[in-house]
């Protein structure tokens, strides 16, 4: 049984800097060129979106693709698909265009935070009151970030530069509470995955503040589905030692599926032109975020397969 390696999921957190690299070197020496380059606000990351999501669920999925896990998660999956299909229909068929996106958007953004921070309170074994008010005013500046980054100086320069000295305040408090919280971890590396977080969010609003959204949202974006897809390529391998299942076997042993998701975002990206046709990916997100919510919560099939 091969295992999770803490050090190659620290290690996923170097996005950060490096970005902040490339955008330094593009302020003092390429006179903003890149910046030009890149799209200035996230509804205009179609494609960005498409080639970081769309694989990152698809491997996430077919990961109940066996009759024993199907059976095991009966309920949850039933629920989750009548969930999903029903926000779908009221995101693309009733909510305004751009509220839609920056709502998904927003929804986006707790849900790839959120697995950080759950991570962390294992990895860190910390709970408690000080770890909700560290992961609450967390997501209270991922929201004020995301915010500022879906809206950015609109009409009203007043508000937005209000939400940015609230984020400040916010950050200070958060950095506060990370302090806290490392003093109350039991282990070297869930202190230092508690510093990584804290500066997954001072960077994204950093990158906000310089006005280069692409790496806004990169960072968090990258950390997230790279520490997703190590999760899935470890309990793919191991669950392929046990199962029965002699299709999905021979993908899953390989972790062929995390390479076909990228053709697959290949494929749809020459076909879906507009946003019109976003509604099987809205689907597919939507349901990716509720069986993330309980396959790798409790005693479940998924976690048997998982070792650090």
């Amino acid at each position: 049984m091969i295992k999770v390696s803490r050090n190659l999921l620290q290690n996923f957190y170097l996005i950060l800097p490096l970005s902040l690299l490339v955008v330094l070197i593009d302020i003092l020496f390429l006179d903003h060129q890149l910046q030009s380059f890149l799209p200035n606000t996230p509804n205009k990351f179609f494609l960005f979106t498409l080639f970081f999501v769309l694989p990152h669920i698809v491997a996430s999925l077919i990961t109940f693709g066996e009759k024993e896990y199907v059976v095991h998660y009966k309920k949850q999956l039933s629920y989750s698909l009548i969930f999903s299909l029903i926000v779908t229909l009221i995101f693309v068929y009733i909510t305004p265009q751009k509220a839609y996106l920056a709502i998904f958007g927003i929804i986006t953004l707790f849900h790839v935070i959120g697995q950080q921070f759950g991570l962390n309170s294992g990895f860190a074994q910390v709970r408690g009151k000080i770890f909700l008010w560290w992961k609450y005013i967390g997501f209270t500046s991922a929201l004020f970030s995301s915010t500022l980054l879906y809206f950015p100086q609109t009409s009203s320069l007043n508000l937005y530069y209000s939400f940015i000295a609230i984020n400040i305040f916010f950050l200070i408090f958060f950095l506060f509470l990370t302090v806290k919280c490392i003093k109350l971890s039991t282990n070297d590396f869930g202190k230092r995955y508690f510093i990584a977080n804290f500066l997954l969010l001072l960077f994204t609003f950093v990158f906000v503040l310089l006005k280069y959204p692409f790496f806004a949202i990169l960072g968090p974006r990258f950390v997230h589905d790279t520490t997703a897809f190590t999760f899935y390529a470890v309990h793919n391998f191991n669950r392929s030692t046990v199962s029965r299942n002699k299709v999905l076997n021979p993908i899953t042993k390989m972790n062929f599926s995390i390479l076909l998701t990228f053709l697959s975002a290949i494929i749809i990206a020459l076909f879906v032109k507009d946003l019109n046709y976003f509604g099987l990916i809205t689907f597919l997100t939507i349901l990716h975020y509720c069986v993330e919510s309980f396959m790798w919560k409790g005693k479940t099939l998924h976690k048997e397969f998982i070792r650090f």
